[in-house]
């Protein structure tokens, strides 16, 4: 499996639209356009009840981080590419460390 952002990228986050996945999975929580990012997202769990753990922040849209390294994807998600939103990634943001999908992560261009 190919990783979509290698260590040390710089990530813009992604919120607008994004809390469900197109499978309609909760992929973070979200409150007042914000989204609540967890230190741990459970990969032998998801999807279920209570598979983000630990301290939270909430970040903005295009909120940026820096990417430290790909975490892996859930044991229940099939591992073809085109599921690759469900992939987990573990980002340094304003200097908290948390798990977030690919789904809310794009490239900085800025």
């Amino acid at each position: 499996m190919r990783e979509k952002f290698k260590a040390g990228s710089i990530v813009a986050i992604k919120v607008k639209g994004l809390t469900f996945s197109p499978d309609g999975f909760l992929m973070h929580e979200s409150e007042d356009s914000k989204l609540k990012i967890f230190e741990k997202i459970d990969l032998s769990t998801f999807p279920s009840f209570g598979d983000f753990s630990g301290k939270h922040i909430f970040v903005s849209e295009n909120q940026k981080g820096i990417v430290l390294e790909y975490v892996g994807r859930p044991n229940k998600i099939n591992t073809d590419p085109n599921f690759f939103k469900y992939d987990v990634y573990s980002v340094l943001i304003e200097g908290f460390i948390g798990q977030i999908f690919s789904q809310n992560l794009s490239f900085d261009r800025e």
